[in-house]
This record gives C-alpha cells, structure tokens and sequence, in this order.
C-alpha cells in the first residue's frame, strides 16, 4: 500500500541508492513499483527523472537477463546481512516496471553492485536506452520525453536511444507502432527499423517491421516524413506525402511505392482489424499477432483466397466465423491451434 513516505522513498533511492534501505523500505518500494506501476504516480515521477537517469552512464547495452540477475544477487546479499528473506516472486512481478523504467531504477542497482564488488570499472558492459514491450495479444500506448506518442502493437518493442532530445530523438523499432510525434525542426525524430531509418520533424505514421516480415512497410497519413535504405543513393531519402505507402524489401535492398487508405493502416491501435482484399497469408499474420495463436492452413489453396471486412472489438472466434461466412472455409480450434481447410 502506498504511504506518504512512498515519494521520499523513491527520491532517496534515485539519488542515492548506496543509502542503507532496511527490508521493510525495500519491500515497500517493490510493491508500489509492483502494484502502482500504471498510477500518474508512477508515471509522473518516470517523467521527472527520464533525463536525469538517462545521463548516468554512455555506450553501453542494457541487457535485461544480466540485470535481473545482479538484482537477484543484491538481494541474496541483503538477506545473508540481515538473516531476513524478501520473497522471490515480488521482485519478479515488479521486473516487468522496473525494465520499463530501467534508466531510473536498474541501472543505479547495478552501478552499487558492481561497486560492492570491486568492478566499477567494467560498467561498460551496460547502456542507459529505455526499452518498451509490447506482450503478445496486447496493444501498449507510450508517451515519449519530449510528449511524442507511440502506440505499439502486438508482440513489438521499441528503444529509445541514449542521448534522446539532444541533437536527435532517436528509437529503433522492432515490429509495429504507430507515430504522432511532435514538432521540433531543430531536433529531427528518426527510427531505425530493419534496415530503413525515417526521418521527420512532426508528423503521423505508421511503421510494421517485424523480423519474420519479407518487408518494412511505411505508410505516412499526414506530414511529411523521408525514408532511407542501404543503397537509396541520395543523402535525403525518399521523400514521402500523405496516404503513400512504401515497402521496402530486406532481402532485395529495394522498395515499391504506392497509394493507400491510410486510416487503414493504423486502425489497429483503435482496436479495429482492417482488411480490403487482403491475401490470406497476410490475414493469418495479422490474426496470429492480434490474439496470440497458431494459425495452420492445411489446404494450400487457401493461400489463394482474399479477405475483404472491417472488424472492431471482435473476438477470435467471432472473427473466424466471419471469415468461414465469406469464404469456403471451415476451421477447427485445438487449444492455441487453429485448424484451416477448404470446405
């Protein structure tokens, strides 16, 4: 439960988390980042520290699986101290936040304990980007430093790089989001995805660059971005308008360019799966993200078929009966297993 020492707390431990914090603190810190972790609390604090955090230490990795062992061995060291036990499953629960917030929170842990052992001077081995995830069958809404706005899709992550306001605001995208990103001439806003980097100064986009993709596609809806790539021969990129799509294909290092509806693109963040003759295999794609399952088409001739609808706040099995409706299709679930054939 949250006290009003709650504030004073986290401030002591951001400012100096050598300090001697007994267990009951501890445990008191780990349940409200634990309970609280989507309270304006939580996130207003995030906001006022982001900076400061992201300045404690330069070029190195944040690796989430070392982190969270240097925490389990911090507080085995704490427990052979004192002959007191925190129970494991609270810092495993709090482990989701703190990776969100790893700039204000890991990263001093880690700093003590390399200094408790001796390595202050390896401290190279770790970076101060912030990473977000977005689960699997889930959809995540992220406000930036500088009140930019992400929406990340199902099953992707995005870093957001050291240094962020500071000459650049960079991020590297792993999957989909959609972008508003505010106006600042001075401080262009670029993302790095799968091989391409767009570049804009205030604009909305959408961007889908997961790895098991053949290609990264950008569709812009207003504003104007510039997207670059391997062997793009000009310095500027190609400089896109609204509604233009370009798909860029990892494999051949090449794009192809067209127009499109782009409110269909980033309808997903409004919970709406938009499909206008869409091939099947791209359907499956879309659905497997969206609800996290296996799709196994059993009849290749499937893959043939295309799917036209729009389809807001439907559940799985309402979307596949919508599909079997329009098309010669019958399906089959088996727990996460979803079964196509041709009927």
């Amino acid at each position: 439960m949250k006290t009003k020492n709650t504030d004073k707390l986290f401030d002591r431990w951001i400012n100096n988390p050598n300090d001697q914090f007994s267990f009951d603190e501890l445990n008191e810190l780990l349940q409200n980042i634990d309970k609280d972790s989507e309270s304006k609390h939580i996130d207003d604090f995030f906001a006022e520290n982001w900076e400061k955090a992201g300045q404690e230490k330069e070029g190195n990795e944040f690796n989430q699986d070392c982190n969270y062992q240097a925490i389990s061995q911090f507080i085995r060291q704490k427990e052979q101290r004192e002959d007191r036990k925190i129970i494991e499953f609270k810092v495993r629960n709090a482990f989701t936040f703190i990776s969100k917030v790893a700039a204000i929170l890991i990263l001093p842990m880690v700093l003590m304990i390399l200094l408790d052992n001796g390595f202050s001077k390896k401290t190279d081995n770790f970076i101060s980007n912030v990473e977000y995830f977005s689960p699997p069958a889930s959809r995540t809404h992220i406000f930036l430093p500088d009140s930019s706005e992400v929406w990340l899709n199902s099953n992707s992550k995005l870093e957001v790089m050291h240094g962020y306001g500071k000459g650049e605001r960079g991020v590297k995208l792993t999957g989909e989001a959609y972008f508003s990103v505010k106006k600042d001439r001075e401080t262009p806003f670029n993302v790095y995805a799968q091989g391409i980097n767009v570049k804009v100064h205030g604009t909305k986009f959408n961007i889908s660059a997961y790895e098991d993709q053949d290609s990264v596609e950008t569709v812009l809806l207003s504003g104007s971005i510039s997207l670059k790539y391997t062997q793009y021969p000009g310095d500027q990129g190609i400089l896109m308008v609204p509604d233009q799509r370009i798909n860029y294909y990892k494999q051949a290092d090449s794009v192809r360019s067209d127009f499109v509806d782009s409110q269909a693109y980033c309808s997903w963040k409004d919970g709406i799966l938009v499909f206008y003759d869409s091939p099947m295999e791209e359907v499956t794609k879309k659905l497997e993200r969206w609800f996290n399952v296996n799709i196994i088409i059993e009849d290749e001739m499937l893959l043939n078929y295309r799917i036209t609808g729009t389809l807001k706040d439907r559940s799985l099995d309402q979307i596949m009966k919508f599909i079997s409706l329009t098309s010669p299709i019958d399906y089959r679930q088996e727990s996460d297993n979803i079964y196509m054939k041709k009927r």
